[in-house]
């Protein structure tokens, strides 16, 4: 089982809704509790929310006052997660198959650390498959990137990767805990990044599970923000040896 943990600031667009339903529609079977937290400042907005999660089972919902991904799960986690397993899942994010049977599977093999799926844009190009690092030829990381970003959409095979997003990303509780969390030091992101980097420092493999594929909003239920001093941040931590 795996207990899934969603952040979300506005349920004004809807989005939330659909991540909600899709998520119990397709994987309600693999799921131990869904956990959301609810950061904005409308009240009636939460009331809601909650009223809407009366309708699926072994769901609850928190509150809190500021957005910020690692500091909240990290809280969400610690407060909340019962599991094996925990799912970090964007509330942007609608699911097109049941990805988290598919993802369960892969975690059975005690060499992968965490997994993470395709995501793709509403126009159906790919916004994720894994994350790839960008090295200088002396083997400095300059950055990372999503790999086939913004090809067409196509049948692409499950293959290790440096990271997955946190948008969609799967592990085992004890091992997210024996590593510390994602690093609070992140304001905006990047803290998947570095998750999964230190994943693979304790010889964990990451994978991205491309046999199943959710459609990915981006960003669209919060503004984007700058990220120059989380970059340089996340770019010293891969260098570490």
């Amino acid at each position: 089982m795996v207990d899934v943990v969603m952040l979300t600031k506005s349920a004004a667009n809807g989005l939330v809704y659909m991540a909600l339903t899709e998520l119990a529609v397709k994987s309600r079977q693999h799921i131990g509790n869904l956990i959301l937290c609810y950061t904005g400042d409308d009240k009636e907005e939460l009331m809601r929310l909650n009223k809407f999660l009366d309708d699926i089972p072994v769901s609850s919902t928190t509150s809190w006052d500021y957005y910020n991904f690692a500091k909240l799960n990290n809280k969400l986690v610690k407060e909340h997660v019962e599991s094996e397993h925990v799912l970090f899942m964007n509330d942007d994010v609608i699911l097109q198959d049941d990805a988290l049977g598919p993802c369960l599977e892969l975690l059975k093999d005690k060499s992968v650390g965490a997994v993470g799926i395709k995501l793709v844009y509403p126009n159906r190009t790919i916004q994720h498959a894994g994350v790839f690092a960008a090295y200088s030829n002396f083997g400095e990381c300059k950055g990372v990137g999503h790999m086939h970003w913004k090809e067409p959409n196509r049948r692409l095979p499950n293959y290790d990767a440096v990271g997955v997003t946190g948008a969609f990303l799967m592990m085992r509780t004890a091992d997210f805990k024996s590593i510390g969390g994602f690093d609070e030091r992140f304001k905006h992101c990047f803290e998947d990044v570095v998750l999964c980097k230190r994943l693979r420092d304790k010889g964990m493999r990451i994978i991205c599970n491309n046999s199943v594929e959710a459609i990915h909003f981006e960003s669209v239920t919060r503004k984007q923000a700058s990220c120059r001093e989380d970059i340089d941040l996340m770019i010293s931590i891969m260098n570490e040896k």
